[in-house]
């Protein structure tokens, strides 16, 4: 078999596996997710294609942190910020994303200050990108990551900016989070009772992966 017949093939089979491991992820299998993300990684190494390595990188830290196994998804996504960062492979679009998801994780492991260097970086960038959809996922995030700190007056502030912009994009996913933050982050400056369990993150979910 000719070499680029070879490497289209396991390119092909690559993003195979993706499919399987992306289909496994929305079904709440996160282990499937796992196994097949990992076959595929394999494939993208051998084949050098580091920004298809770093996605996969990320999907299997958001699939490691659904499990709750955060030491894994923090060396997961700091692999994939380290490709997205470097020079023969930058992206700052998932620089960002990635970002944002490392804020989430340090949210998870109560490091708030380092959820909120994380936040702040991912802010800048998607400021430069002039992508307000992500910029709005960033600041619901960094509102929650203040509720969960029980300040609830912080969390409050930006929290109505976030909800407009998802409005004004019909980004619905994002929409319904920062309607529920909204509403709950009111509650809790009223009633001052701090529960830490109704609210939620916008994460960056593994994108589409293109042939």
């Amino acid at each position: 078999m000719p070499l680029k017949d070879s490497l289209l093939e396991s390119k092909t089979r690559a993003n195979q596996l993706l499919l399987e491991g992306t289909t496994s992820f929305d079904n709440k299998n996160y282990e499937a997710a796992i196994a097949s993300y990992q076959q595929a990684i394999e494939i993208f190494r051998e084949l050098q294609l580091k920004r298809d390595e770093g996605l996969v990188l990320n999907a299997i830290g958001l699939s490691y942190y659904y499990l709750s196994s955060y030491t894994k998804t923090k060396q997961s996504l700091e692999e994939s910020l380290t490709i997205f960062r470097s020079e023969d492979s930058r992206d700052i679009q998932q620089e960002g994303r990635v970002l944002n998801n490392l804020g989430i994780l340090y949210d998870a492991t109560e490091d708030f200050a380092q959820a909120k260097e994380s936040y702040e970086l991912a802010l800048k960038i998607f400021e430069e990108t002039e992508d307000q959809v992500e910029q709005a996922k960033v600041i619901n995030n960094s509102s929650y990551s203040q509720y969960l700190q029980q300040d609830y007056k912080s969390a409050y502030e930006r929290l109505p900016m976030a909800f407009n912009i998802f409005r004004e994009a019909n980004a619905q996913p994002g929409l319904e989070i920062a309607r529920r933050n909204l509403i709950n982050t009111a509650i809790r400056l009223v009633e001052e009772k701090p529960d830490t369990q109704d609210g939620n993150h916008d994460k960056s979910p593994p994108p589409p992966f293109e042939e």
